[in-house]
């Protein structure tokens, strides 16, 4: 077995940056968010801006910690693309044509990758072998494509290409000594049902989206509340209590916590197979969402 490492300096460092400045971006929005910008509509978007770039950091931290194990083993009865924990593998059997990536880089269509140096991860589209899923650190003019049976094609770049080919062909022409099937090995997290279920999470996504309005509501009507404000009411819809303005953000936190124990629970009935269960809790989370708006809409501000 041979196994070829792809030149990972570039994506690396490319990645650290852009971790980096991403991390820096989203702890300034915090910030903002809590000294500039305190219970605004500025201050909400700030930190919902925070979230995103944060989560984008993490993301990138966690492709970035798979690198020293990103390469390509090749056998007489498979070639194994590599990446951190995920094993791709492709029968040597299956294997019909090894191309030169220069020789197909002037067709290549609708790249879908991450637009940063050497990160080469995702899919492309050509017109004679369809998608070709790039599993590569340098560009196609660099890069070896791999046709096999089934439509699969791969582009790769161990940083060896003579070596990585003539070794290719030479297990090519030896022959399997077993039977492999193609397959793709995953960590167990990544292959839980709710990534592939869109109707879930765009019930899930509804209701996130549906709570930053209600907290939205609230910061737009604590700015110009009083001190006072009547939040609750007697038989006949007078006012028979007021709190301090404060209260403005008790419905949409009450819905943010709703959510969360929602999607918890929903998450475990999912787990279980109980799907229509877990959409139903997750549909619910949505309405509330709906209703504590309607709440922090029904908050009466008392007279000056």
């Amino acid at each position: 077995m041979n196994f070829f490492t792809p030149d990972t300096r570039v994506a690396f460092t490319a990645g650290v940056a852009a971790a980096s400045v991403s991390a820096f971006i989203g702890v300034v929005l915090v910030v903002a968010a809590l000294l500039v910008f305190p219970l605004s509509i500025a201050g909400l978007m700030s930190f919902v801006g925070a979230t995103l770039f944060l989560s984008l950091s993490g993301l990138l931290a966690y492709q970035l910690i798979h690198f020293p194990k990103f390469g390509y083993s090749v056998d007489r009865n498979a070639l194994v693309i590599l990446w951190g924990d995920r094993r791709e593998i492709i029968p040597m059997r299956q294997i019909t044509q090894v191309l030169a990536g220069v020789d197909l880089e002037e067709h290549l269509r609708r790249a879908l990758r991450v637009p940063l140096p050497g990160w080469w991860f995702g899919r492309a589209h050509h017109p004679e072998f369809g998608t070709i899923q790039l599993r590569a650190t340098a560009p196609p003019a660099d890069q070896v494509v791999i046709v096999a049976e089934g439509g699969l094609c791969y582009a790769l770049s161990p940083y060896e290409v003579e070596s990585f080919v003539e070794a290719l062909r030479l297990r090519m022409l030896m022959g399997p000594t077993q039977e492999v099937a193609p397959m793709v090995l995953r960590p167990a997290w990544q292959t839980y049902p709710l990534w592939r279920d869109r109707v879930g999470l765009f019930v899930l996504a509804a209701a996130l989206v549906l709570n930053v309005v209600v907290f939205g509501i609230a910061v737009g009507r604590y700015g110009v509340a009083p001190a006072r404000v009547g939040v609750h009411f007697d038989a006949t819809g007078k006012v028979d209590r007021f709190e301090n303005r404060e209260a403005i953000f008790n419905p949409p936190s009450i819905a943010l916590f709703a959510l969360a124990v929602n999607a918890l629970f929903g998450g475990l009935l999912y787990h279980k197979r109980e799907r229509t269960a877990a959409l139903l809790l997750w549909g619910g989370s949505a309405v509330i969402q709906v209703l504590f708006g309607i709440a922090v809409l029904s908050v009466q501000f008392a007279p000056s």
